[in-house]
């Protein structure tokens, strides 16, 4: 029935264009198993990282993607139509819980929110079945980031000369313990062929093949080392400089997994709201008293209702819930609901990261922090994310002839007593007054300037300045909240 009418669907397909599947517990074992070997695999070969690098051999690698800290290399001698070996090396800013929370998608409405803000050439996606899932949900605090499932992306790759391609495979994340007993995240990704994904070709799709494994490894200072080893077969008859631009743009959206996550916590106080009620139509802003512009509407902030002008709001992308509707769910917020939202997500993600977390005091230190990225963001890049979502990864071969599966690997336990910081999920967004919330603002100022004051601690001086900062922005919350209070003091008035 699905090959009938396929020559009748246009892309996106509808949310329910895909039929249930079926997958026996055999096969499950076996992607299980394939997926375990490529993990230890991957395993083992991030060891050496720290000896070898693709760049000191630029005669077999080139360097092909390079965001955000994060660099994709390939082997070079190309070979049309071929699997080209692919590795991607850096480090990312933010905790381990961040990124796999960012990662963390079982539903359609997830994952086309997900793929959509990792992706700048994002076309359609699909969740095909759920092998397996985290028993509790991703505010609990026994959320283990457990997930194994198959999956389907569709992109559009930039150029009229290039076409679309669409990856179907099994997917696999959470989290285990390296050889050393350290912990350490993980994402396996393997094509598989299965009936009820066919390749579309009736819609101008080429279908890819890949064998992938992304291991993070929690680092101090909240940064994440990213390793990625594996193999990518673009399709079709693309050359070297096509095939490039696809690979960089499919296995470097995982640098905006904190992005992900950021929108999913954001979601979380959106969904909470039993009801949505707007202010009175004004011709001001309730935030600034500026005038509003007549022609445009729906400017009410989606937690508070208040209106608010271009400058004193943002546009954020949501996950869908009941509150939301459908995919794609993008929302006018506040700067001032943004601040509380922050406040609030404080405590539930440090005492939901704290009960992963109780293995390295490094480990748990790393929290989620875009404070590197602040400085050069824009209000602009919240509608546009084509600069954040490129990043690097490595993929794997595992030499099954392009269809490949993958495995679980148990969740370890941890021994921490360190208690994290908290998680500056909205840092980025350049709202001063937000800062006020968090105990370590001093720490990227003192790193830029140089690794000597880092390394020899903090002083009492960098101690001062931090409090300093801290009271400079609880003063600028306090005056925008009484100038808020005095404008509906005069609305009321009235």
């Amino acid at each position: 029935m699905l090959g009938r009418v396929l020559k009748e669907v246009k892309l996106p397909f509808p949310d329910d264009f895909f039929p249930e599947m079926e997958v026996s517990a055999q096969l499950a074992d076996d992607f299980h198993h394939t997926a375990t070997r490529l993990l230890h695999q991957t395993l083992e070969a991030e060891s050496p990282v720290t000896r070898f690098h693709p760049s000191q051999q630029p005669d077999d690698w080139k360097l092909i993607g390079d965001r955000n800290g994060l660099q994709l290399y390939r082997e070079r001698g190309f070979a049309q139509g071929n699997a080209v070996k692919v590795n991607v090396l850096g480090q990312m800013t933010g905790t381990l819980e961040d990124v796999l929370l960012g990662l963390y998608a079982t539903t359609n409405g997830a994952l086309k929110t997900q793929r959509s803000i990792m992706h700048s050439d994002y076309l359609d996606a699909a969740v095909l079945h759920v092998l397996d899932e985290d028993p509790y949900s991703e505010d609990d605090t026994g959320f283990s980031y457990q997930f194994a499932g198959l999956k389907w992306l569709a992109c559009v790759p930039t150029g009229k000369l290039v076409h679309k391609r669409d990856l179907c495979w099994h997917e696999e994340l959470g989290r285990t313990q390296d050889a050393n007993g350290e912990e350490v995240g993980y994402l396996v990704m393997q094509s598989v062929r299965v009936d009820e994904c066919p390749p579309f070709e009736q819609q101008g799709l080429t279908r890819s093949t890949a064998a992938v494994c992304y291991i993070f490894r929690p680092l101090p200072n909240n940064r994440v080392a990213v390793y990625m080893k594996g193999q990518h077969a673009v399709g079709g008859k693309s050359r070297s400089w096509s095939a490039d631009s696809i690979m960089v743009e499919l296995w470097l959206g995982v640098a905006s997994a904190l992005e992900c996550a950021k929108a999913k916590r954001l979601s979380k106080l959106v969904s909470g709201k039993e009801m949505f009620i707007t202010s009175a139509q004004s011709k001001t802003c309730d935030i600034c008293d500026s005038k509003l512009k007549m022609l445009k509407t729906n400017q009410n902030c989606k937690i508070c209702g208040k209106n608010v002008c271009d400058r004193c709001r943002m546009t954020k992308m949501i996950y869908p819930s009941r509150n939301t509707g459908n995919f794609p769910c993008s929302y006018f917020f506040c700067k001032p609901c943004l601040s509380d939202a922050k406040e609030k997500l404080y405590g539930r993600s440090v005492t939901r990261i704290s009960f992963h977390s109780e293995d390295s005091s490094g480990r748990s230190g790393s929290n989620s922090d875009d404070s590197d990225m602040s400085e050069d963001s824009t209000d602009e890049e919240d509608t546009s994310y084509s600069s954040r979502r490129r990043q690097l990864t490595n993929l794997y071969d595992a030499d099954e002839g392009g269809v490949i599966e993958i495995s679980r690997s148990s969740v370890s336990g941890s021994d921490s007593s360190t208690e994290p910081e908290p998680v500056d999920v909205f840092e980025k967004d350049k709202l001063k007054y937000i800062n006020s919330f968090r105990t370590n603002d001093a720490g990227p100022a003192s790193s830029v300037g140089g690794t000597t004051a880092s390394s020899n601690g903090s002083t009492e001086q960098e101690n001062l300045m931090e409090r300093l900062m801290q009271i400079n922005m609880a003063a600028e919350a306090t005056y925008l909240m009484a100038k808020y209070n005095s404008n509906m003091q005069a609305n009321n008035s009235r």
